[in-house]
């Protein structure tokens, strides 16, 4: 990821914010990137000196609503923290935790990957537990039974409000802070019964690091370390503090070894080991300057550091032996930025977490001489998704584009990649039969890709656009591309050898063409005419709406405005739209994608469903938490993919949601055979129009068996379903309605 390319949008974004001014899609999109680059335990603090407000972005949801379900999870991202039991690597990756084996260095190998409701931002293990820390979507801990490494088993989670934690013998410690300190909070939770983990006492006090030892507990904060006491864990509390902010803690025994960083000289850090014996009275005993990270591991008499700023060496070992006199011993160069760190100095190996390299084995047999060894389960940031067949392809932002195999999408499986470079912009990818189209951040801007063998995508040919594309549409033979400041038509008739085929000036966000119109979004929305794709012109615009996505089906177009409303607009005469209707929706909505009969919106919490009964006016229905914020969206066949940045692809099954229950009322006719309410708690309802036959009406669970016991009656223009003896689940009526087959999915609470 080039951060350079987002530097002067950064200060246009603290300058819009600081001047009450709504900032444009160009900061929008520059937040999101940038948040991308800063340590999840950090981004409460960026937000704050940034003077940004995301509500909700802190706050813990249960993971599902109304609406979607949740089937299927891609969660490959960027890596933050490792941890590890003998031969046993836990790596983070985004929203998922990669279970490596290391008893063989030389051939490693991945056990599993647990799809974590979360980002994940910190991860421990005790016995036969894993235990995961979510910092958003379903935030808070995750407990996960490793007995069967290669089979780990869900147990149980505690949500809340979460920016890290510990574990030590039954307890687990959790810090969380925000951007604002009146909800900030330290937590303590039995976790003797891991089906049924227990808040056992809580205070209120400031922490973005948090480590344990004995009775001790310290916190990292912005601008104090903190000391509690947890003797008694019905009744933390606080005991003690010493100046500094304080980056990364770890304890141990009577000591306590942290990072002090300079908020205003990032690069001046100072390491620092911290004597304990009075809880009340930290103080430190020895210094070492120019030198700490992101993240500290103690073993034996040895602190491994990592992180992004150590020296111009993101790895090092210190000797810690003589706590008033830490060394530096050992270090090496790595490839970007190691944000957590664990060793086996034993094995003679240490491991760190890469951004986006993903996990980086050391040698460290040598303790004044470690070298990279290894790096695997590379990721990058999951931009834009395309579906062609059972092949997704995803343009990942420092990972190029990568193809997975959705044929099954409860087991999505990543089976291949093309252009992995690192430091550089991937945002859109458009695919059709055996060749994909990826915007690239070097040149050629525009490649195209032979996918025929989904598992080994092969660069086919490129061209020279004016700049990286943002986003893209293939209809027919054409390639519509819109950039920052360009539109273009792009004849891939010949797609090894795609040529230019006309341009204007209408760049933007994102995209959409129906018939002979292209949509483009950004500060504003324009309408081109593409009859001719060498002469595209535009014919109109739509302003005051800034804007990431839109979306467009007959003559209704839907713009998810920038803040928290979607809005529709008449096109019909693309000369002069027109605004038709509204509906609020979610903080910082991004993009908006249409169902069969409904609208889903990307935010910066979720995703919110809109019902379409009047196109015009959408009815927003439900909504529900993804594992960070919602990004690009893509629907087909029933199926909802959505982008999620850091937190990779979560795949949803849609399902009608219907209206609210009143008790056995029908839902109102959308198809030949409506139904209602859905959800469902007692008695379903379908209606079918008046004189029409039905026979063969079925209840079907949701691996197609038939469910016994639930008994329908056929009444008039009505067949009814007793489903208050089911399970909780996902549920389908099949039904031949004159002579045709009608299959209807709904969910019973």
């Amino acid at each position: 990821m080039n951060r350079r390319r987002f530097g002067i949008l950064l200060l246009l974004l603290g300058a819009a914010v600081g001047f009450g001014r709504e900032p444009s899609f160009q900061e929008r999109v520059a937040l999101y990137d940038s948040l991308a680059q800063v340590h999840p335990r950090m981004r409460a603090k960026w937000l704050a000196e940034h003077g940004i407000d995301l509500p909700g972005y802190f706050e813990p949801r249960a993971p599902e609503s109304t609406g979607l379900r949740l089937v299927g999870k891609y969660g490959r991202g960027p890596s933050v923290e490792v941890t590890g039991r003998d031969s046993l690597v836990f790596l983070s990756l985004g929203s998922e935790v990669a279970i490596v084996n290391f008893a063989n260095p030389d051939i490693p190998k991945v056990l599993a990957e647990v799809q974590a409701l979360g980002l994940v931002v910190q991860a421990a293990v005790r016995d036969s537990f894993l235990y995961i820390g979510c910092m958003t979507g379903a935030a808070g801990i995750e407990v996960w039974n490793i007995a069967d490494p290669e089979s780990p088993v869900f147990r149980s989670r505690v949500l809340t409000r979460l920016t890290d934690f510990c574990v030590q013998d039954s307890f687990a410690y959790v810090t969380s802070r925000t951007d604002s300190p009146s909800n900030d909070t330290f937590k303590v939770y039995n976790m003797a019964d891991p089906d049924n983990p227990q808040l056992t006492g809580f205070c209120r006090d400031s922490g973005a690091a948090v480590t344990v030892a004995g009775n001790t507990v310290v916190l990292g904060d912005w601008d104090n370390l903190f000391t509690l006491d947890v003797s008694d864990p019905t009744h933390p509390h606080r005991v003690g503090s010493y100046p500094g902010w304080a980056i990364s803690v770890a304890a141990r025994g009577n000591i306590c070894c942290a990072t002090f960083g300079n908020p205003n000289q990032p690069a001046e850090l100072h390491f620092k080991v911290m004597d304990l014996r009075v809880p009340s009275a930290p103080a430190p005993l020895g210094t070492l300057d120019s030198c700490g990270g992101d993240d500290i591991y103690l073993a034996d008499t040895l602190a491994f550091i990592s992180g992004y700023y150590t020296g111009g060496h993101v790895f090092r070992i210190l000797d810690i032996s003589d706590s008033t006199n830490p060394t530096s011993i050992g270090s090496c160069p790595t490839t970007h930025d190691h944000l957590g760190v664990w060793a086996r100095p034993a094995a003679g190996r240490a491991y760190v977490a890469d951004f986006l390299e993903g996990l980086s084995a050391v040698d460290v047999t040598n303790l004044a001489d470690p070298r990279l060894d290894t790096t695997m389960l590379a990721a990058g940031l999951s931009e834009d998704i395309t579906i062609q067949g059972s092949t997704a392809c995803v343009a990942s932002d420092g990972c190029g584009m990568k193809t997975l195999d959705v044929s099954v999408p409860e087991r999505p499986r990543e089976i291949g990649s093309i252009d992995s470079t690192r430091d550089n912009v991937t945002q859109t990818v458009a695919a059709r039969d055996s060749f994909a189209f990826i915007g690239w951040g070097w040149r050629p801007w525009l490649r195209s890709v032979d996918i025929l063998d989904p598992a080994n995508p092969t660069r086919a040919g490129g061209i020279e656009v004016l700049d990286f594309p943002k986003d893209m549409v293939l209809r027919d033979s054409f390639l519509y591309v819109t950039e920052g400041y360009k539109f273009q038509v792009v004849n891939v008739a010949r797609p090894r050898q795609p040529t230019v085929a006309g341009s204007c000036a209408s760049g933007g966000e994102a995209i959409v063409v129906q018939d002979t119109f292209a949509y483009t979004a950004a500060g504003s929305t324009q309408i081109v005419n593409v009859a001719r794709p060498d002469s595209p012109y535009v014919v109109s615009a739509i302003s005051g709406h800034s804007a990431t996505g839109l979306a467009v089906q007959d003559t209704f177009l839907y713009i998810p405005y920038a803040y928290d409303t979607l809005f529709v607009y008449s096109v019909a005469d693309p000369l002069h739209p027109r605004q038709l209707g509204f509906a609020p929706a979610g903080v910082w909505p991004w993009d908006v994608a249409l169902g069969d009969s409904a609208a889903f919106v990307s935010t910066s919490s979720g995703i919110d469903v809109f019902e379409l009964p009047n196109p015009a006016q959408p009815v927003k229905t439900g909504s529900i938490a993804t594992p960070y914020h919602a990004g690009r969206l893509t629907y087909a066949a029933g199926i909802l993919y959505v982008t999620m940045w850091d937190a990779g692809v979560a795949i949803y099954e849609t399902v009608s949601t219907g209206l609210a229950e009143r008790g056995a009322t029908c839902g109102a006719i959308r198809r030949r055979a409506a139904f209602g309410p859905n959800p469902v708690t007692r008695t379903l309802c379908v209606k079918y129009p008046s004189g029409s036959m039905v026979s063969n009406a079925r209840l079907l669970d949701a691996t197609g068996r038939d469910v016994r016991g639930p008994f329908h009656t056929v009444s008039g223009d009505a067949v009814e379903f007793d489903v208050s003896g089911l399970v909780g689940g996902v549920y389908f009526v099949r039904l031949d309605l004159d002579g045709w087959p009608e299959t209807l999915k709904f969910i019973k609470q």
